[in-house]
């Protein structure tokens, strides 16, 4: 029976075990708390509202106060009261899409699944065994370590791959995998499976020259496995330390460029969820969403990315392509792209005043401590979206609550180089950036210095038709001009947009986009503040301009 509980020093002699494994079975809500509405399920049991009393509901009110019954049998849910010693079920005729459940005889737990496109077959499904596998039951020693050893930054510790592998293979349908927080587990590449809890880990990447090792994998680039669909994958409380300075072996290869993410999600992925997680340090990006080129499909569905933190990667803090219905909530996206020191991990800030145009290190030569870069350019982004072929684009994008600050390039950059006149081309469409704090890139060496926010196809296709759809950009604080081409529908409303020391004038340029509307932002520092610039180039038609206020 699963209790809401841990066990009261001086007390519960006997039987802290039972205690303490009843607690982790616990259903718990979307926030995090334990849900103050527990349900059992009855299988079989014909269940009306003329059952005011039943055996079966008695003896479960006797071993723990339930206040729904869930008849699984007809699909219906009852909700429990009782008075003295009667029990009254009312039918609750509408259930909420995130109303959760448990089985208090074995700990699975339900979830109400509503199928819009087809109502009856909507149902509860198992969202969790109730089973849970610790990785130190599989050998996990966790005794990863980065220290200094007479100032040289070292890491080292028992390698814990096979160990955790074997249990995420171990772990049943809906199971949870979970680490001890307090531990760090040293690793090279872990491969998660579909229908999987992964949770409580902090990993340590060991120092490698071998290409697409990433400690959290989803997926593969392989031909013969990327068709295969990877689903309902719930990640929580995971944390990467993704040690750049020590890894090797970053060839440019226009996608990976070393495939050293923290978390990397390949080939077909729906229904993941990845919260309260970090990885920062990184030799490649912070997250990493890529259809490996595959086309003709949309590879990413579903995809939930809330409170994490990708900072100080060696280029973007998330890369993503072929997407549908991907949200960013509450995440940083911080400080990537940039050289760092080898042994203090700091940022090394020679490299903001390294002149646009010099040549630097080549950039398949780069060791893990510089910044990526691609023809002797920095280009790291907070977030770098992009579409590959005419038959992938990302559309449903929101990244609300987000923060891209001080990244080597731009904080925020979505391109296409699709020529929108090949056949099945398709715009990217429905993306909202609500609420997020940007900047502009603080290096000098990048092809658009003064841009905190890109939006943009590639230029010889400008001419060519939209390549964007239906873009808001709403109540953001922006510092640095925006830079936009080939839109159709943009509304830019409320936040701040500051150009102070960016040699722009208006709020930016808008090349070849149509029916834009700019709403009540503050523009400060800014002579021309009114302004979306359209004349370089290219024309934008019917910009409308709604309450902008100024203060230059």
């Amino acid at each position: 029976m699963p209790t809401n509980r841990l066990p009261t020093p001086g007390s519960d002699s006997g039987n802290w075990g039972t205690i303490l494994n009843s607690y982790l079975n616990t259903t718990l809500s979307d926030k995090g708390g334990i849900n103050t509405c527990d349900v059992v399920y009855l299988d079989d049991a014909e269940i009306t509202t003329s059952n005011t009393v039943i055996a079966s509901i008695t003896n479960i009110y006797t071993t723990k106060p339930v206040d729904y019954i869930l008849n699984k049998k007809t699909k219906s849910l009852f909700k429990l009261t009782k008075t003295g010693t009667t029990f009254t079920l009312t039918k609750v005729n509408s259930i909420p899409h995130t109303f959760s459940t448990v089985n208090i005889n074995t700990g699975s737990i339900f979830r109400w699944i509503e199928d819009t496109t087809t109502p009856a077959n909507s149902d509860w499904q198992i969202i969790s065994s109730g089973e849970v596998i610790n990785v130190k039951d599989w050998g996990a020693r966790g005794d990863g370590k980065l220290i200094l050893v007479s100032n040289v930054l070292e890491s080292y510790g028992t390698d814990d791959t096979l160990a955790i592998q074997s249990a995420v293979n171990s772990a049943p349908n809906f199971g949870r995998v979970i680490g001890n927080g307090g531990d760090v587990y040293y690793v090279s590449q872990i491969i998660l499976k579909s229908n999987l809890y992964f949770e409580h880990f902090n990993f340590l990447t060991i120092p490698t020259d071998q290409l697409y090792y990433s400690p959290i994998t989803i997926g593969t680039h392989e031909a013969t496995l990327a068709d295969i669909l990877k689903e309902n994958i719930f990640i929580r409380n995971v944390h990467v330390d993704g040690n750049r300075t020590k890894q090797t072996n970053f060839p440019f290869d226009g996608a990976e460029n070393g495939g050293r993410h923290g978390f990397r999600l390949i080939g077909n992925c729906k229904n993941i969820i990845i919260e309260n997680c970090t990885a920062n340090y990184c030799a490649s990006d912070g997250i990493f969403l890529y259809s490996g080129f595959k086309s003709g499909r949309i590879n990413f569905t579903d995809i939930t990315v809330k409170n994490c933190v990708f900072n100080y990667n060696r280029r973007h803090g998330c890369a993503i392509d072929s997407a549908n219905g991907v949200l960013f909530e509450n995440c940083l996206f911080n400080y990537n792209g940039l050289d760092i020191d080898i042994n203090s991990r700091e940022i090394d800030l020679a490299c903001f005043d390294i002149i646009f145009g010099t040549e630097i290190v080549q950039d398949a030569n780069r060791p893990g401590h510089k910044g990526d870069t691609v023809n002797s350019k920095f280009y790291g982004n907070g977030v770098d979206a992009e579409t590959y072929g005419a038959d992938t684009y990302n559309n449903n994008l929101t990244f609300k609550s987000c923060k891209f600050i001080d990244n080597a390039w731009n904080g925020l950059h979505l391109y296409t180089p699709v020529d929108p006149t090949t056949p099945g081309f398709s715009p990217n469409k429905n993306i909202r950036i609500e609420s997020c704090d940007i900047t502009k890139g603080v290096t000098k060496n990048n092809w658009v210095p003064y841009a905190g926010l890109q939006i943009v196809g590639t230029a010889g296709y400008w001419l060519k038709g939209d390549v964007f759809n239906n873009i808001s950009i709403i109540n953001c604080n922006i510092k640095g001009s925006l830079y936009l081409t080939q839109i159709r529908g943009l509304y830019i409303d409320g936040g701040v947009i500051d150009l102070a020391t960016i040699n722009t004038t208006g709020i930016g340029v808008c090349y070849y986009s149509n029916n834009v509307i700019v709403g009540a932002v503050n523009a400060i520092n800014n002579t021309n503040s009114r302004s979306l610039e359209s004349t370089h180039e290219g024309t934008t038609s019917d910009v409308k301009y709604v309450g902008l206020q100024s203060n230059a």
